[in-house]
């Protein structure tokens, strides 16, 4: 129970962090120049605590599922999914995501793509390797939750049901 809470809680801290930033990035718009600068320190502020709970999400939710069952039937539609958008994005590279986290997804997807191993193991091995993943988004400032569920929204939504197991 105290996982699941502690997941919730981050969860929620999270999504008043973004509305923060949403907050600070429109009145970055109307502000006087002067104060520009002021704001845009405080938008990489809160980039940089989504970042740091955001890894701590992961990292709580990795080590939860040591104990969770992932079958087959569930993991095989998260493997395909990311085998195939991370072809994708390899072979169209969007501009403001950076190389780093491009190689992050390609050795993801390589690992998922070994055929010696089963689904559910490959799943496993995906969260596991996300962590480090999320660290990337400290240093480049990448909202690492919205390029997860723009491109692996099948991994996002399972990830986001056994959190709440």
């Amino acid at each position: 129970m105290f996982a699941r809470d502690e997941l919730a809680n981050l969860e929620k801290n999270i999504q008043r962090l973004r509305q923060q930033l949403q907050s600070k990035r429109d009145v970055l718009v109307t502000i006087a120049p002067e104060e520009q600068t002021r704001i845009e320190q405080q938008i990489a502020d809160l980039r940089e605590k989504i970042a740091k709970l955001e890894q701590d999400y992961w990292e709580l939710l990795n080590q939860q599922t040591i104990t969770w069952a992932v079958t087959d039937d569930e993991a095989e539609p998260i493997v395909a999914e990311w085998v195939e958008r991370a072809g994708q994005l390899a072979n169209n590279p969007p501009s403001d995501v950076p190389a780093e986290v491009l190689e992050r997804v390609q050795t993801v997807a390589q690992q998922a793509a070994d055929p010696g191993q089963s689904a559910a193991i490959k799943v496993k091995g995906m969260i596991s390797a996300l962590p480090p993943f999320f660290s990337v988004g400290v240093e480049t400032e990448l909202d690492v939750a919205a390029f997860l569920q723009r491109n692996f929204p099948t991994f996002c939504n399972w990830a986001g049901a056994l959190a709440k197991k």
